[in-house]
């Protein structure tokens, strides 16, 4: 099969979007999914440039679930980024961190729509967690149906006060097993086939009352400007 599901019949799919549901939803679902499998999902939309986002399977048991029941059981996010670039906020400020951020707004108001309505209805609710800016190291919790990466989790300062209190102390990783050097956390534009860009995480810059943290073009750890342009690599949890 060339994908876990495709709604391109051009591609074979192993399953049915159903029989993927099931699966994520059982107890078996480590039997069936491999962190990088992927879903292929054209977009039918004004709102973006893309034609189509390629998810890949990022881990496992990483976000609490927003009803108190435990773990999200699987994570997904994009393989690539979204074309068009976006700021973090409007202004120059980190405030109030990735909770209050514009950035997470346009993600769960706007680009959620965008997606078929069976995948919407599939996605659950996650505990989001990241500093509330400012120079602060309180957590603040989100409770989120999209959501940015944060900067422990794609392997960058993972025993520093804050990032390593952006992630659950339940989650089976700190870092997901994607991202394991520079070359890893490369993305590119139109599902990895484009030209390789700057990508924000969901990580206030703890030095700073006005950064977020992002990835450079050649992977490495990086922070920006919330009001300047960096490119979208979302992700959801079933």
């Amino acid at each position: 099969f060339d994908y876990l599901y495709s709604n391109d019949d051009t591609y074979t799919s192993a399953y049915t979007l159903a029989q993927l549901y099931a699966i994520c939803m059982s107890d078996r679902y480590t039997d069936y999914l491999a962190v990088g499998d992927e879903i292929y999902i054209v977009l039918d939309t004004d709102a973006i440039a893309d034609t189509s986002i390629i998810f890949q399977v990022y881990g496992f048991n990483h976000f609490e679930l927003a009803t108190e029941e435990g773990m999200a059981h699987v994570v997904f996010g994009m393989k690539g980024l979204l074309a068009g670039n976006k700021q973090m906020n409007p202004t120059s400020t980190n405030a109030g961190g990735w909770d209050s951020s514009n950035m997470r707004k346009w993600l769960n108001e706007t680009i959620i729509t965008v997606l078929p309505l069976m995948l919407q209805n599939m996605i659950r609710s996650v505990k989001v967690l990241a500093s509330e800016g400012g120079q602060s190291a309180v957590i603040t919790t989100s409770i989120d149906k999209l959501f940015l990466f944060s900067n422990a989790e794609v392997g960058f300062d993972i025993s520093a006060v804050p990032y390593r209190d952006e992630v659950s102390s339940s989650a089976n990783n700190v870092t997901f097993s994607l991202f394991v050097d520079n070359s890893s956390r490369i993305k590119k534009t139109y599902n990895g086939e484009g030209s390789a860009q700057y990508w924000w995480l969901r990580s206030p810059d703890a030095s700073s009352t006005t950064y977020f943290r992002n990835v450079g073009g050649n992977g490495y750890a990086y922070s920006g400007n919330a009001n300047t342009s960096s490119f979208v690599a979302f992700g959801f949890c079933v």
